[in-house]
Parts: structure tokens; sequence; C-alpha cells
């Protein structure tokens, strides 16, 4: 339902990319805020994924309740060699039927803030208690 931009050419369309995701992973690129560039995007070795990358949309999943949230999501990688590899993931990692744990969310965390204040203040942040005075 999300992933619906199937060539992104800016950062904002590069989050609803499957193809753009998949040629991250591939490529060892971090999916993280910062690769979403267009550098990242035009790179050679992720625009051949996002050119061999095609989404449809498979019937059997259109009766999903509407309070499910997010839909499943069904891969198929078809090799050079003729194989097809195929992994369904029904609900994602961070849906609240499958929760990540605090070092999961902590890990995140980390990887999310320490661009932006620094990987002392990061690590700091958890261990600071925030104290609002209110003046009237």
């Amino acid at each position: 339902r999300e992933l619906v931009t199937p060539y992104p050419e800016n950062g904002e369309e590069a989050k609803f990319s499957i193809g753009f995701q998949i040629g991250l992973y591939l490529n060892g690129i971090e999916n993280m805020p910062e690769n979403y560039t267009r550098d990242i995007i035009y790179k050679p070795e992720v625009q051949d994924i996002i050119q061999k990358t095609s989404m449809y949309n498979k019937t059997d999943y259109d009766d999903l309740p509407s309070d499910m949230g997010v839909g499943p999501a069904l891969v198929t990688i078809e090799t050079a060699d003729g194989r097809s590899l195929t992994k369904e993931q029904i609900y994602p990692v961070g849906h609240l039927t499958n929760p990540m744990s605090d070092q999961q969310i902590y890990e995140k965390y980390l990887k999310c803030s320490e661009s932006i204040i620094g990987k002392e203040n990061a690590e700091n942040v958890e261990n600071m208690q925030i104290v609002t005075k209110l003046t009237y």
C-alpha cells in the first residue's frame, strides 16, 4: 500500500519505492535517511535493481480487514540461473503483531539520531531527564 513509486527521482519518492529499497539492500547501502539522495538513487548499481523490479497486486490480499493496517508483502526473486526464491511477510517488523525489541528500538534511534546530534549526544539522551517548568 505504501510502496507506490516504481521509479523514484528524489529522496521523498525513494521512501516509497520497493525497487530502491531492494537496491539499497543488495548493494550493501544502509537504509537510512542520509542515503535517500539523488546520488544514491542514480547509482548505476541501484538503478539496475530499480529497473528490474516490478510490482503487482496479489488479489488474495484484497479482502483483508481495513483495521489491519499495512498489508502483507510477497517478494519473489528470479535468479539468472532460473531459480525462483519467494518470501512472504505478513506483518512488518514494528507492527503491533511483530514488535521490535527494546534493543532494536534503541539501535534504530541511535542510527537515526547520530548524524543529526552526534553520537555522544544521542547516547546521552537515554540517561537524560527532561524537566519542563510551566510559568503562568
